[in-house]
């Protein structure tokens, strides 16, 4: 079954899968890297992090990009929330 954040997940982001004998959420998505996808991969990272519900596996496959275009101050801003997560390694 999925949980209501994988469901706002699938309708909010394009190319995204959720297979549920698996419990995997593929994401796979496509165009140009930058500030507003980057936000978007940390949100997909953030997802069950505050579910109540079974914990899922999650998969970001970045093959299909075709540019970066990053800015460097977006990247150090995005760094102290994954570093502050519980669940951050």
């Amino acid at each position: 079954m999925k949980s209501p954040q994988v469901t706002a997940f699938l309708k909010a982001f394009t190319h995204a899968h959720y297979h549920s004998k698996e419990r995997l959420l593929t994401w796979r998505p496509r165009g140009t890297f930058d500030d507003a996808l980057a936000d978007e991969v940390i949100a997909m990272i953030e997802l069950d992090e505050t579910s109540e519900n079974v914990p899922f596996h999650r998969y970001t496959d970045l093959s299909l990009l075709t540019d970066i275009r990053l800015k460097i101050g977006h990247v150090f801003s995005l760094s102290p929330d994954r570093r502050e997560s519980p669940f951050a390694r």
